[in-house]
């Protein structure tokens, strides 16, 4: 059976994978796809606070799984938090300025 793997280039080598098609037709490919038979998707891990993402080694066409840290919310409220006052300090630094100047 012939499938299209369609992909978004990350380097030259690696390509992270957005879409398979069985039985494509023509006016599907792109400069970022190619064909293959027997598409063969491995299964993904379940690893604990890890996301899992499809990959395609483009010289191959082997297609894998590459895994990424999730952060958890304890440390996405962190990160806000900083954010949040390193803004409110800029936006202090802004009107004292502005009433210096002023």
């Amino acid at each position: 059976m012939l499938f299209l793997v369609q992909y978004e280039k990350i380097t030259d080598t690696i390509g992270r994978v957005t879409r398979t098609i069985q039985n494509p037709i023509p006016a599907w490919v792109t400069d970022g796809s190619f064909y293959v038979d027997n598409l063969v998707i491995p299964n993904p891990q379940a690893l604990p606070n890890m996301a899992a993402e499809l990959k395609v080694d483009i010289p191959t066409k082997k297609l894998y799984y590459d895994y990424t840290l999730i952060k958890s919310t304890e440390e996405r409220v962190a990160s806000l938090e900083d954010r949040q006052a390193s803004t409110e300090e800029q936006i202090v630094q802004l009107m004292m300025g502005g009433m210096l100047n002023g």
